[in-house]
């Protein structure tokens, strides 16, 4: 069994290839939705290879197996952090989220706490109790042109981070071009679907891309990394969870 975090480069993951057996079972972040890249998870299939991409685990955010949400919490605070830095404009700090994931909940509580104005946007009813409570503006979504809905709210928003997205599925397109063009100049938009055709048009996974007016898009695939003793003490403590409950008294592996 090969535990990790993320996928090696193309280079380092062909010599892995070589060595793979046809009953390794490999389990982390596996990127099953990266389109920029062959198709990596069929190779594996060809050697007979067992994959358990963790992003797919159908898991609550609370759950302690969920690795995917305890990373998700890093990369949210981390996230608005990195767009504080590089907003170099000169109007008040204004924050947007799009999402009520780990990631995005964990961005609104910081912002929160540093005394910035922050909407968030989810999909669900349910949340507007928690994140109103906490002095955040909640829209609920409909169920069509939910990137038009978004636009209308974006004037002035300085600091847009999405991090929608649904397990099993690729990251929804929420700023289209039309969106782009009402932000103010020197807007950050931080995109945290790395691996998955990315939420705001024109971003590119682990670039920063500047346009036009000064605004910059930003995809980070490991955010995590930034402070990096307590995210593997994280990442660890879930993946022993995950370990423990998968494990059968003779050591067998029970998966499905």
């Amino acid at each position: 069994m090969l535990l990790r975090v993320k996928r090696p480069n193309k280079a380092r993951e062909n010599l892995e290839n070589k060595l793979l057996s046809p009953n390794t079972i490999m389990m982390g972040f596996l990127d099953p939705f990266d389109v920029n890249h062959e198709n990596h998870i069929i190779q594996w299939q060809k050697l007979g290879v067992t994959t358990i991409s963790l992003e797919l685990l159908p898991l609550t955010a609370d759950d302690p197996k969920n690795a995917q949400a305890a990373m998700s919490r890093f990369a949210g605070r981390l996230a608005l952090q990195d767009a504080l830095q590089h907003y170099q404009g000169t109007l008040t700090k204004k924050v947007t989220l799009l999402g009520t994931g780990p990631a995005a909940l964990s961005a609104a509580f910081y912002a929160r706490d540093l005394q910035l104005p922050v909407q968030l946007f989810g999909r669900q009813e349910r949340y507007r109790q928690l994140i109103e409570a906490a002095g955040i503006i909640y829209y609920v979504l409909p169920e069509a042109e939910q990137t038009d809905f978004i636009r209308a709210h974006l004037t002035n928003q300085t600091i847009i981070i999405t991090a929608a997205r649904t397990i099993g599925q690729k990251a929804p397109l929420l700023i289209d071009t039309t969106s782009l063009t009402i932000l103010p100049d020197n807007a950050v938009l931080v995109d945290l679907s790395t691996g998955e055709g990315g939420s705001v048009v024109g971003s590119k996974q682990d670039q920063i891309v500047t346009i036009q007016r000064g605004i910059s898009i930003i995809n980070v695939s490991g955010y995590p990394k930034a402070e990096p003793k307590g995210a593997s003490e994280a990442y660890a403590q879930c993946m022993v969870n995950l370990l423990v409950e998968m494990m059968g008294p003779g050591g067998e592996i029970h998966y499905s």
